[in-house]
């Protein structure tokens, strides 16, 4: 073999070294993902306040003094269990001499009676003391009821769930002394933004969680919407429904909600890392970028669904990569959960 023909082989050889050095130098690496199959779930978030569905306030229509607490709050209660005792003793002093007067005032509308009998009387005589004996009952049936107002009655079966007086205390006429709570199970109420409200419709299931109980998600029904908002914070009041009585919470404590406005279970699903501007991602086909449009559906935390596009097959670059052109050369690693 002649000079010649040793240099050009040497310098092929050396040429080829060189393109395939280029071509792993050069060539950048990117981390893919294939497409998954999973649920996606679009849902409004909103914060509530659990309360009792009927919250009864019981004061008293009169203004007096605490006398006597018969429950504390948290304590269940009966239909016409007494809850507490105001001081009624100027009622009780008029029932007293109300009843002293009806029993004077009956003697002598009888006595009037039989002396009209004789005709020793007139028939005006006997009808104004009929007449004074009627007032007489009025008035003492009045200081009855004024003196049952200053008694505290459960109106209904329920639970105590806050007491604002004590015992010597003077309260106002109609200021609670107790709250009840009665006649249905615990709700939910959450402020849902005015602009996710026409989203919102009765039945629709809620998902609902609490720092509480961090490690468990309860379910619940919208049962309620508020036909008016409120301007200042922009937004609808929501009624939430427990699926069952069988929960922890307790009135007054703050949740987290989502109502689930639609759920697909077998959606094409890939990292919203994935996703440029424009609903664009970058496929992988050979060792070639291709950059493609998608159509996109409901948004995950950290998914987003495919609705056209993609197939299942197709490989994606994680994250996407602005530096990348159209129809570029790249190298691929498959992405692994946890690795840098």
């Amino acid at each position: 073999m002649n000079k010649n023909i040793k240099l050009i082989i040497v310098f092929l050889v050396f040429l080829g070294i060189g393109v395939a050095v280029s071509m792993v130098v050069l060539t950048k690496t990117v981390t893919v993902v294939d497409p998954v199959i999973g649920k996606a779930v679009d849902a409004i978030y909103a914060t509530g306040t659990v309360e009792p569905t009927i919250m009864v306030p019981i004061a008293p229509r009169v203004s007096s003094n605490i006398m006597e607490l018969s429950v504390q709050e948290g304590q269940s209660v009966q239909k016409g269990d007494v809850l507490a005792r105001l001081e009624d003793s100027e009622q009780q002093a008029a029932i007293t001499d109300l009843t002293a007067k009806m029993s004077f005032a009956e003697k002598d509308l009888n006595r009037k009676q039989q002396l009209l009998k004789t005709q020793s009387v007139s028939r005006d005589i006997v009808d104004s003391a009929q007449a004074n004996l009627d007032s007489l009952k009025a008035q003492l049936e009045k200081v009855k009821i004024q003196a049952s107002y200053l008694t505290l009655i459960a109106p209904a079966d329920g639970l105590i769930i806050r007491k604002d007086g004590e015992i010597g205390e003077l309260i106002a006429a109609g200021q609670p002394v107790f709250y009840m709570s009665c006649c249905a199970p615990l709700r939910i109420t959450a402020e849902v933004d005015e602009e996710d409200i026409p989203k919102v419709a009765m039945g629709q299931t809620v998902l609902i969680q609490s720092d509480a109980f961090p490690d468990k998600v309860y379910q619940g029904k919208i049962i309620g919407i508020t036909p008016k908002g409120d301007s200042v914070s922009r937004s609808y009041r929501v009624r939430i429904g427990f699926d069952t009585n069988d929960h922890p919470f307790m009135i007054g404590m703050t949740v987290e909600t989502n109502i689930v406005i639609q759920k697909i279970d077998d959606a094409i699903l890939i990292p919203l890392q994935a996703i440029g501007q424009n609903k664009t991602v970058q496929r992988v086909q050979g060792n070639v970028v291709q950059f493609t449009k998608v159509e996109t559906g409901i948004q995950n935390a950290n998914s987003i669904q495919i609705l056209s596009g993609l197939s299942r097959t197709d490989k994606v670059i994680m994250p996407y990569d602005e530096s990348l052109e159209n129809g570029k050369k790249i190298r691929t690693k498959t992405y692994q959960e946890g690795a840098k």
